[in-house]
Protein backbone atom coordinates (compact mmCIF):
# COMPACT_ATOMS: atom_id res chain seq x y z
CA UNK A 1 0.00 0.00 0.00
CA UNK A 2 2.75 2.47 0.79
CA UNK A 3 3.93 1.85 -2.69
CA UNK A 4 1.12 2.72 -4.08
CA UNK A 5 0.64 5.93 -2.18
CA UNK A 6 4.14 6.93 -2.83
CA UNK A 7 4.07 5.69 -6.46
CA UNK A 8 1.02 9.05 -7.17
CA UNK A 9 2.99 11.58 -6.22
CA UNK A 10 6.56 10.52 -7.83
CA UNK A 11 4.36 10.61 -10.81
CA UNK A 12 2.55 13.86 -10.44
CA UNK A 13 6.51 15.63 -9.45
CA UNK A 14 7.65 13.87 -12.85
CA UNK A 15 5.13 15.54 -15.02
CA UNK A 16 5.53 18.92 -13.48
CA UNK A 17 9.41 18.92 -13.91
CA UNK A 18 10.57 21.47 -16.48
CA UNK A 19 12.49 19.48 -19.45
CA UNK A 20 15.10 22.42 -21.08
CA UNK A 21 14.94 21.84 -25.07
CA UNK A 22 18.68 21.69 -25.53
CA UNK A 23 18.92 19.86 -29.18
CA UNK A 24 15.25 21.44 -30.59
CA UNK A 25 15.16 24.16 -32.79
CA UNK A 26 15.58 27.99 -31.66
CA UNK A 27 12.32 29.72 -31.52
CA UNK A 28 11.43 31.23 -34.68
CA UNK A 29 12.18 30.88 -38.32
CA UNK A 30 13.72 34.02 -39.32
CA UNK A 31 11.95 36.23 -42.21
CA UNK A 32 10.95 33.17 -44.46
CA UNK A 33 7.52 32.54 -43.14
CA UNK A 34 6.72 36.40 -43.34
CA UNK A 35 7.68 35.68 -47.35
CA UNK A 36 5.60 32.43 -47.67
CA UNK A 37 2.32 33.26 -46.12
CA UNK A 38 2.23 36.38 -48.09
CA UNK A 39 2.84 34.39 -51.26
CA UNK A 40 0.59 31.86 -50.80
CA UNK A 41 -2.43 34.24 -50.50
CA UNK A 42 -0.63 36.24 -53.57
CA UNK A 43 -0.49 33.24 -55.14
CA UNK A 44 -4.74 32.32 -54.12
CA UNK A 45 -5.68 35.47 -55.64
CA UNK A 46 -3.86 35.23 -58.81
CA UNK A 47 -5.01 32.02 -59.89
CA UNK A 48 -8.33 32.55 -58.18
CA UNK A 49 -8.12 35.95 -60.53
CA UNK A 50 -7.61 34.39 -63.52
CA UNK A 51 -10.46 31.34 -63.12
CA UNK A 52 -12.74 34.29 -62.81
CA UNK A 53 -11.53 35.81 -66.08
CA UNK A 54 -11.37 32.55 -67.81
CA UNK A 55 -15.37 31.49 -66.75
CA UNK A 56 -16.56 35.30 -67.44
CA UNK A 57 -14.82 35.47 -70.76
CA UNK A 58 -16.12 31.88 -71.79
CA UNK A 59 -20.18 32.12 -70.21
CA UNK A 60 -20.22 35.98 -71.76
CA UNK A 61 -19.10 34.27 -75.74
CA UNK A 62 -18.16 37.60 -76.91
CA UNK A 63 -17.18 35.55 -80.35
CA UNK A 64 -20.79 35.82 -81.05
CA UNK A 65 -21.58 39.79 -79.95
CA UNK A 66 -21.89 41.91 -82.52
CA UNK A 67 -19.24 45.08 -82.97
CA UNK A 68 -22.12 47.45 -81.83
CA UNK A 69 -23.11 45.84 -79.05
CA UNK A 70 -22.35 47.33 -75.73
CA UNK A 71 -22.21 44.10 -74.21
CA UNK A 72 -19.45 43.80 -75.98
CA UNK A 73 -17.44 46.73 -74.66
CA UNK A 74 -18.76 46.14 -71.11
CA UNK A 75 -16.93 42.77 -70.78
CA UNK A 76 -13.82 43.95 -72.53
CA UNK A 77 -13.57 46.75 -70.02
CA UNK A 78 -14.29 44.13 -67.46
CA UNK A 79 -11.99 41.56 -68.41
CA UNK A 80 -9.16 44.11 -68.39
CA UNK A 81 -9.69 45.54 -65.01
CA UNK A 82 -9.68 42.48 -63.23
CA UNK A 83 -6.50 41.58 -65.26
CA UNK A 84 -4.78 44.78 -65.08
CA UNK A 85 -5.87 45.70 -61.38
CA UNK A 86 -5.96 41.96 -59.65
CA UNK A 87 -4.26 39.23 -62.09
CA UNK A 88 -1.08 40.65 -63.08
CA UNK A 89 -0.43 42.57 -59.63
CA UNK A 90 -1.14 39.03 -57.46
CA UNK A 91 1.36 37.60 -59.76
CA UNK A 92 3.97 39.98 -59.30
CA UNK A 93 3.47 40.12 -55.93
CA UNK A 94 3.71 36.27 -55.47
CA UNK A 95 6.93 36.50 -58.45
CA UNK A 96 8.84 39.02 -56.00
CA UNK A 97 8.35 36.40 -52.60
CA UNK A 98 9.31 34.29 -54.42
CA UNK A 99 12.77 35.93 -54.94
CA UNK A 100 12.82 36.99 -51.66
CA UNK A 101 12.72 33.18 -50.59
CA UNK A 102 15.18 32.06 -53.10
CA UNK A 103 17.66 34.26 -51.69
CA UNK A 104 17.36 32.97 -48.17
CA UNK A 105 19.01 29.43 -50.06
CA UNK A 106 19.84 30.65 -53.28
CA UNK A 107 22.92 27.87 -53.83
CA UNK A 108 20.55 25.06 -52.66
CA UNK A 109 17.42 26.16 -54.70
CA UNK A 110 20.08 26.39 -58.17
CA UNK A 111 21.40 22.77 -57.81
CA UNK A 112 17.79 21.15 -57.01
CA UNK A 113 15.58 19.53 -60.33
CA UNK A 114 12.33 20.11 -58.89
CA UNK A 115 13.12 24.13 -58.62
CA UNK A 116 15.00 24.24 -62.19
CA UNK A 117 11.82 22.62 -62.89
CA UNK A 118 9.58 25.20 -61.82
CA UNK A 119 11.72 27.78 -63.26
CA UNK A 120 11.45 26.27 -66.68
CA UNK A 121 7.40 25.95 -66.51
CA UNK A 122 7.57 29.97 -65.20
CA UNK A 123 10.25 31.35 -68.08
CA UNK A 124 7.70 29.27 -70.43
CA UNK A 125 3.98 29.97 -69.10
CA UNK A 126 3.86 33.42 -67.84
CA UNK A 127 5.92 35.69 -70.60
CA UNK A 128 3.85 33.24 -73.43
CA UNK A 129 0.50 33.58 -72.09
CA UNK A 130 1.15 37.32 -71.20
CA UNK A 131 1.69 38.47 -75.12
CA UNK A 132 -0.02 36.18 -76.72
CA UNK A 133 -3.26 37.30 -74.54
CA UNK A 134 -2.14 40.64 -75.09
CA UNK A 135 -2.03 40.75 -78.50
CA UNK A 136 -5.71 38.82 -78.51
CA UNK A 137 -7.01 41.47 -76.52
CA UNK A 138 -5.65 44.08 -78.28
CA UNK A 139 -7.08 42.53 -81.44
CA UNK A 140 -10.22 42.71 -79.85
CA UNK A 141 -9.87 46.37 -78.92
CA UNK A 142 -9.46 47.84 -82.29
CA UNK A 143 -10.41 45.51 -85.00
CA UNK A 144 -13.82 46.52 -86.76
CA UNK A 145 -14.58 43.11 -88.54
CA UNK A 146 -16.40 40.38 -87.28
CA UNK A 147 -14.53 37.58 -88.17
CA UNK A 148 -11.38 38.84 -87.02
CA UNK A 149 -13.24 39.61 -83.13
CA UNK A 150 -14.50 36.31 -83.59
CA UNK A 151 -11.24 34.76 -84.00
CA UNK A 152 -9.47 36.86 -81.63
CA UNK A 153 -12.27 35.76 -78.61
CA UNK A 154 -11.49 32.33 -79.20
CA UNK A 155 -7.83 32.33 -78.89
CA UNK A 156 -8.00 34.57 -76.12
CA UNK A 157 -10.06 31.77 -74.40
CA UNK A 158 -7.24 29.50 -75.36
CA UNK A 159 -4.29 31.39 -73.89
CA UNK A 160 -6.09 32.29 -70.52
CA UNK A 161 -6.79 28.63 -69.99
CA UNK A 162 -2.96 27.29 -71.05
CA UNK A 163 -1.97 30.43 -68.31
CA UNK A 164 -4.25 29.04 -66.11
CA UNK A 165 -3.52 25.06 -66.66
CA UNK A 166 0.57 26.15 -66.73
CA UNK A 167 0.18 28.04 -63.06
CA UNK A 168 -1.83 25.03 -61.74
CA UNK A 169 1.31 23.07 -62.84
CA UNK A 170 3.67 25.31 -61.58
CA UNK A 171 1.90 25.33 -58.01
CA UNK A 172 1.90 21.51 -57.73
CA UNK A 173 5.39 21.45 -59.06
CA UNK A 174 6.41 23.35 -56.09
CA UNK A 175 4.20 21.63 -53.69
CA UNK A 176 5.42 18.41 -54.24
CA UNK A 177 8.65 18.82 -54.69
CA UNK A 178 9.46 15.95 -56.84
CA UNK A 179 12.80 14.24 -56.81
CA UNK A 180 12.58 13.67 -60.47
CA UNK A 181 15.26 11.28 -59.92
CA UNK A 182 17.92 13.05 -57.69
CA UNK A 183 19.62 12.01 -54.44
CA UNK A 184 18.85 14.57 -52.00
CA UNK A 185 22.30 13.02 -50.17
CA UNK A 186 24.25 14.21 -53.54
CA UNK A 187 22.51 17.95 -53.05
CA UNK A 188 23.99 17.53 -49.94
CA UNK A 189 27.16 16.67 -50.63
CA UNK A 190 27.48 19.15 -53.35
CA UNK A 191 26.43 22.33 -50.79
CA UNK A 192 28.91 20.82 -48.34
CA UNK A 193 31.73 21.18 -51.12
CA UNK A 194 30.71 24.91 -52.42
CA UNK A 195 29.86 26.24 -49.24
CA UNK A 196 33.00 26.88 -46.71
CA UNK A 197 33.18 25.83 -43.48
CA UNK A 198 33.06 29.15 -40.83
CA UNK A 199 35.62 29.86 -39.02
CA UNK A 200 33.34 29.29 -35.50
CA UNK A 201 32.49 25.95 -36.81
CA UNK A 202 30.94 24.23 -33.44
CA UNK A 203 33.02 20.49 -33.15
CA UNK A 204 31.08 18.00 -35.10
CA UNK A 205 29.85 16.01 -31.82
CA UNK A 206 28.19 19.42 -30.85
CA UNK A 207 24.15 19.63 -32.08
CA UNK A 208 23.33 22.63 -33.91
CA UNK A 209 20.14 24.45 -34.08
CA UNK A 210 20.65 25.84 -37.59
CA UNK A 211 17.56 25.07 -39.61
CA UNK A 212 18.26 23.25 -42.90
CA UNK A 213 17.46 24.46 -46.43
CA UNK A 214 13.86 22.86 -47.58
CA UNK A 215 14.93 19.84 -49.68
CA UNK A 216 13.48 17.39 -52.52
Amino acid sequence: MRRRGSAAPRAMRNMTQTFVNKFGRKPGRGIRPWLLLPKIIAIAIYLGGLASVLAIWIFSDVAALSLADPRRQFILDLVGSLMVRLVIPALLLALLLGVGLFFQYPRHFLLIRWWQTKMILLAIVIPTSHFFCRWQFTILRHTDQQAASALAARRLAWGLLFALVGSILVVIVGRLKPRLGQNPASVAARLSALTPPPANLASPASPTNREAPPTG
